[in-house]
């Protein structure tokens, strides 16, 4: 028997031939998420010692103008292509957008768009924060989304995918219902928490522009449609 880490127990084993048939409002046969990613980069952030915010020395010009032009030009053409076919979005939103770019946040809340907290910004990581830290960035979170658009957040996807032991725990102690930060499963699937009760949303990060543009070296007319 090979030893090694314990299973840190985020959720149990439910394999999907013995699941039960989910049962969707209304006698629907299933269900689509289409969740934007609108986040806000700053061009020479504060340095993680875990992790570099950009992989070129700072300021790294070309890196920032190209996640820039997501919110110059991509949000307002996929927005158009969604509102055309009747879809609505759930936004993963670096919540300093609600500062720094405004605009882009009331387009999406105008169109209807639910919104959840994507971090403060994608270029602040939770690698090494305390307890403290943490908390502050998900009161920030909830506080700036709300004042921007009455909204109160009730999912999570951590700034960059970076955690910390305690992060799903807070998150659900704060009254967050879902968190997008486990690729485990095709369905929504509950989470072992201390308090509250938090749900796995699936996340397809396969699809997702940045992994098939740079990880898989796709082109846009070869990615997979979501």
């Amino acid at each position: 028997m090979i030893e090694g880490a314990a299973d840190p127990g985020l959720y149990d084993y439910n394999p999907y031939r013995n699941r039960a048939k989910i049962e969707w409002p209304e006698g629907k046969t299933v269900a689509v998420w289409v969740s934007p990613n609108l986040e806000y980069y700053e061009i020479d952030p504060p340095a993680n010692p875990h992790r570099k915010s950009w992989p070129k020395p700072h300021p790294d010009v070309v890196g920032y103008g190209h996640r820039d032009y997501a919110n110059r030009v991509g949000h307002w053409r996929l927005a158009e292509v969604m509102e055309k076919h009747g879809f609505k979005g759930s936004v993963s939103l670096s919540v300093a957008l609600c500062n720094h770019i405004p605009e882009v946040v009331e387009s999406a809340n105008d169109l209807g768009w639910e919104f959840f907290s994507h971090g403060i910004y994608n270029t602040r990581y939770s690698y090494g924060m305390d307890e403290a830290q943490e908390r502050a960035i998900i009161e920030d979170s909830i506080r700036t989304v709300k004042e921007a658009t009455g909204q109160t957040i009730k999912g999570w996807l951590a700034p960059a995918l970076t955690h910390t032991p305690r992060t799903l725990d807070l998150i659900a102690e704060y009254g967050m219902t879902y968190t997008c930060d486990l690729y485990h499963d095709d369905q929504p699937q509950p989470v072992h928490v201390k308090s509250g009760t938090l749900i796995s949303m699936p996340y397809s990060i396969e699809v997702n522009d940045h992994y098939g543009f740079f990880v898989y070296n796709m082109s846009p007319a070869n990615m997979p449609t979501p």
